[in-house]
């Protein structure tokens, strides 16, 4: 690839073999070059085509610093050793935009909120939510501002999102949020808060995940394979469980008009079991 321009230090636009441009991001990867010499393509880290001049993305890219970009860099390579994700080029550019507009925020004094939809994505995700903590030191040790706790929860979802293929950010927040009410739904039946570091919670919450995104891509929900003479035994034998469950197939019913199979509330009654219980 050959160099055409610097946006900045870790920015540049350059032109391939089939004479196609790209707007390249890495460390260093226009630094000091000229008019036409190649650039080192181990230093590409992400590449977004540059022929539509109208994409909005592309010209927010070019606007934001090296030394905000750097430290995306940093981000989310700590975020892609310690969840293992990873990050597409998209993503990248995301998550870009969000740390360059915080900066920006933080400088007008604009504070972000902290509520209960933070504490609960805190609890639900709390490997996450301490990247996200992370993120935010890093942030104050490379651009010299401190970034409000808030703003951690934002961080948060995009880790998420870069953990979900295919998926967009508005409805990695949806699902965040529909989770968090069918945690709230369980904790106030019981009477008790649910324990977020055990291994049972971990296990709950991604069924959820993936039973929400089940219904979401309007997957064809097979029919009930499992014998009812046990889901009339699982009855029995988890009352407290699957009435609460039944409390969820209402609000489920209610705010998102789906139909859950019977196999689908025996699975989500074992969770709610296994959760509320220690041993």
């Amino acid at each position: 690839m050959k160099f055409i321009k610097n946006f900045n230090n870790n920015a540049a636009l350059v032109r391939d073999d089939k004479n196609s441009e790209f707007v390249v991001v890495g460390k260093g990867v226009g630094f000091g070059k000229k008019i036409g010499q190649e650039i080192d393509e181990n230093k590409v880290e992400h590449r977004y085509k540059a022929a539509d001049d109208t994409n909005s993305e592309l010209k927010t890219l070019i606007e934001i610093s090296s030394e905000v970009l750097q430290t995306v860099d940093e981000i989310i390579k700590h975020a892609e050793e310690v969840l293992k994700i990873t990050f597409d080029d998209y993503q990248y550019l995301t998550l870009a935009d969000h740390v360059d507009f915080a900066v920006k925020r933080a400088q007008q004094k604009v504070e972000v909120i902290e509520g209960a939809i933070n504490w609960s994505i805190s609890n639900m995700y709390p490997k996450e939510y301490q990247v996200a903590l992370d993120s935010l030191e890093v942030v104050e040790k490379n651009l010299v501002i401190k970034l409000d706790k808030g703003e951690a929860i934002f961080f948060t979802y995009h880790f998420l999102n870069a953990a979900s293929e295919n998926e967009e950010m508005q409805d990695t927040i949806y699902i965040a949020e529909l989770i968090n009410h069918i945690v709230e739904i369980t904790q106030y039946q019981y009477g008790e808060l649910i324990d977020n570091k055990s291994f049972n919670y971990s296990r709950f919450i991604a069924h959820l995940r993936m039973f929400i995104l089940h219904h979401l891509n309007s997957e064809e929900v097979a029919a009930d394979e499992l014998d009812p003479s046990f889901t009339s035994l699982m009855r029995m034998k988890y009352p407290n469980a699957y009435e609460t469950v039944g409390i969820i197939t209402d609000f489920l019913e209610k705010t998102e008009h789906w139909q859950l199979t019977s196999d689908e509330k025996v699975y989500l009654s074992l969770h709610i079991f296994r959760v509320t219980h220690k041993k």
